[in-house]
């Protein structure tokens, strides 16, 4: 679905992972992606979501706890997995506020994808390869 700049209320995914506005039903834009990547990030970094205790694998939260914590934006992470870049990153995706989010062109530009590759389309629709010297950093 093409949604541009607008809003739309489609509410579709996976309950751990929607953006607060989605489950407060508020209407969403792209922002909610960056807040969806936010949260994969954080489970790919500590191996376990944002909401969530380590080795709680097995143990789905309550769908109301899971509300409040999705809602107030509250996570901790843990120094032994996440380096302060990590932190920045996710500081900027997985703000409650959608209008205080960073998007995808200016997360790229984030200290943590510092040496990823990327590539983008210009207007004709070509991809360009942006090269960095080495990937990003945990």
């Amino acid at each position: 679905k093409h949604i541009g700049i607008g809003r739309t209320f489609t509410n579709c995914g996976s309950p751990e992972y929607v953006a607060p506005e989605i489950v407060m039903n508020k209407g969403h834009g792209l922002s909610a992606d960056s807040w969806s990547l936010g949260v994969t990030m954080y489970e790919m970094i500590a191996g376990h979501l944002p909401w969530s205790e380590p080795g709680d694998f097995d143990v789905a939260p309550h769908p109301l706890e899971l509300t409040r914590e999705i809602c107030q934006g509250k996570y901790a992470c843990d120094e032994a997995f996440f380096s302060q870049r990590a932190k920045n990153a996710l500081s900027k995706l997985l703000q409650v506020q959608p209008e205080h989010r960073v998007d995808m062109r200016n997360l790229k530009k984030s200290s943590w994808f510092e040496g990823c590759y990327f590539y983008e389309g210009d207007e004709s629709g070509q991809q360009h390869h942006l090269q960095h010297q080495h990937c990003c950093s945990v």
